[in-house]
């Protein structure tokens, strides 16, 4: 058969040098969260995944996105098709996930993802990075490390999931909530140790 010789003239090129700078790498690893095996299923590892890159793909640390996913495993054990959704959205809000889907099935993970990231567009990223600087001062959800503080953030902010002490949450599991910021939140202490496993 015929043979094709390719060849590379260089003569008056110039090659632009390339240096190696490791703080402008990407880390494109894919969580495995393997970990948790025991505790989750697959299809809940795999929510907890593609929500935790989303948050970090958005700019948030692992710390803080460990302290996100530590409130969505309390709202829903990363089953999106639960009432309210991964972040529980009741009532207006609610209203404005299925405004948001339009013709798309609201249960739909990535459908969750992206109106979660609209909230986030919109007043809920400032009220959290407000809440986690009062928690950790100086820090954002894009510098925190500090996965409790994170955590609490989220749940006053994005959640609030008030332990009102005269409220029938309280009466019956008024032992599962703990105070941040001088409020007391439900499920709180479980929030904290979900963002721990996460992280870890």
């Amino acid at each position: 058969g015929s043979r094709i010789l390719t060849t590379l003239d260089l003569e008056n090129v110039k090659l632009k040098p390339q240096y190696y700078n490791p703080s402008t790498l990407y880390n494109f690893s894919v969580y495995s969260f393997s970990s948790l095996s025991s505790e989750l299923n697959a299809e809940q590892i795999y929510v907890l995944k593609q929500i935790f890159q989303a948050l970090v793909e958005y700019g948030f640390t692992e710390e803080a996105a460990a302290g996100a996913c530590g409130n969505i495993w309390q709202e829903c054990a990363f089953n999106p098709e639960i009432t309210g959704g991964i972040v529980q959205w009741m009532g207006g809000r609610q209203a404005n996930l299925l405004s948001f889907a339009g013709s798309k099935d609201w249960k739909d993970l990535s459908v969750q993802i992206g109106f979660m990231k609209q909230e986030l567009n919109t007043s809920y990223l400032g009220s959290i990075n407000k809440t986690l600087n009062r928690l950790d001062s100086g820090t954002t959800m894009s510098t925190v490390k500090n996965v409790q503080a994170a955590c609490d953030a989220w749940c006053i902010a994005m959640e609030g999931c008030v332990c009102d002490p005269k409220g029938t949450f309280h009466k019956s599991h008024g032992n599962h909530c703990a105070i941040s910021l001088g409020r007391s939140y439900q499920e709180l202490l479980k929030r904290r140790s979900y963002s721990q496993k996460v992280y870890h």
